[in-house]
């Protein structure tokens, strides 16, 4: 039996967002410019000052690496359950199937994290910063083999002009010596773009609200933390610290802990309104601001402004600013669906006609 074709039925009741869809959709086409605008001021801020507080902790302090991570974890959890009780956001409790089910995107969130931390403390802060840039190149492979999609040539061009650029930038380090750490921050780089791409089909894939996802990597992530620590010994330098009392700690460790915390959550709420290779071009853009910023006033930029350096700088704001245009104002929706499955009752062959909403529907 064929029903009658040319149906007017809206495309969000079908309640099912592809990865697909999310990918090649325009971002103005899945929510609005403001709302996006204040996430990422608020993921960029959050992320700058966690950055150079943890910086601080690690190397000017000789804070515990395992106590920065483990605060910020637990500043996170507690973040989200006052958040729950508030309630400014509501999820259901955590049962052990879904533990299970997010524990590889849990402990991959909880290795980038580390990875991230021990890059702050070995690697040049301008170095990190530099070598940020490569997750989008490892965000736009990752798509391309996970999701199986291929990005239009505009896009490719600004990522390659923002590849460009971190390769010009890169020539003035690596003949200045400035690449110690340089191995940890790569592999930090490449486990996050991991972690991109899988939260990106938990939340569209599994319609798991952002808060729910990182109230279970955090869960299984101090878990993790503890047990390792405590296997290596490493929670006795936690509590033989012996600066608790340091004003200047105090400050620094709890300014790390809760922009630390407010941090991934913006990122997850972005991953899900955008897309990963969108969100790292947002992080990216908080690297720029971290380089000018440090261009101008922190001295370990300062001894020197190399020409080369800030025509790479420039090369890669181009691309991110030719990336973002293209995203806004003239990438258009292709819905590659073939068949959705809707309520888990009945299959739907949806064909999209003229750009209209008339969706030809067959049984």
């Amino acid at each position: 039996m064929v029903p009658p074709t040319l149906l007017p039925i809206e495309l969000p009741t079908l309640n099912v967002t592809t990865c697909m869809d999310r990918l090649s959709s325009p971002v103005s086409g899945r929510a609005s410019f403001a709302k996006l605008f204040g996430f990422s001021l608020v993921f960029c801020l959050s992320s700058i000052v966690t950055t150079s507080t943890s910086k601080m902790a690690l190397v000017s302090i000789n804070c515990p690496l395992v106590l920065v991570g483990l605060g910020q974890l637990v500043a996170t959890l507690f973040v989200l359950l006052v958040m729950k009780q508030a309630p400014v956001t509501t999820f259901p409790a955590l049962t052990l199937a879904e533990l299970k089910r997010t524990f590889p995107l849990s402990a991959a969130y909880v290795l980038s994290l580390f990875l991230a931390l021990e890059g702050i403390r070995s690697a040049d802060f301008s170095v990190y910063v530099l070598l940020q840039w490569l997750t989008l190149l490892f965000v736009a492979a990752g798509q391309a083999l996970v999701f199986s999609h291929y990005e239009s040539l505009h896009v490719n061009a600004a990522l390659v002009m923002t590849q460009l650029g971190t390769f010009i930038t890169a020539i003035h380090y690596y003949s200045a010596g400035q690449y110690a750490g340089a191995v940890v921050v790569v592999l930090s780089n490449t486990v996050y773009a991991g972690y991109l791409l899988s939260a990106s089909k938990t939340l569209w894939g599994d319609q798991m609200e952002p808060a729910k996802l990182l109230y279970c990597n955090t869960v299984v992530g101090i878990c993790i933390v503890v047990l390792v620590a405590a296997a290596k010994g490493d929670l006795r330098a936690v509590f033989d610290y012996p600066h608790w009392a340091n004003s200047n700690f105090v400050l620094v460790f709890s300014l790390s802990c809760a922009c630390g915390a407010i941090a991934p959550l913006a990122a997850l709420v972005l991953l899900r309104d955008t897309s990963p290779l969108t969100f790292a071009v947002v992080d990216g853009m908080k690297n720029l601001a971290v380089t000018y910023v440090g261009i101008f006033l922190a001295s370990e930029f300062r001894f020197e402004m190399p020409l080369w350096r800030l025509y790479g700088t420039h090369v890669t704001v181009a691309g991110c600013l030719f990336y973002i245009y293209y995203r806004m104002y003239y990438s258009e929706c292709t819905p590659n669906l073939d068949i959705v499955k809707v309520s888990g009752e009945q299959n739907l062959d949806i064909v999209k006609v003229s750009g209209e909403q008339n969706l030809d529907i067959v049984k």
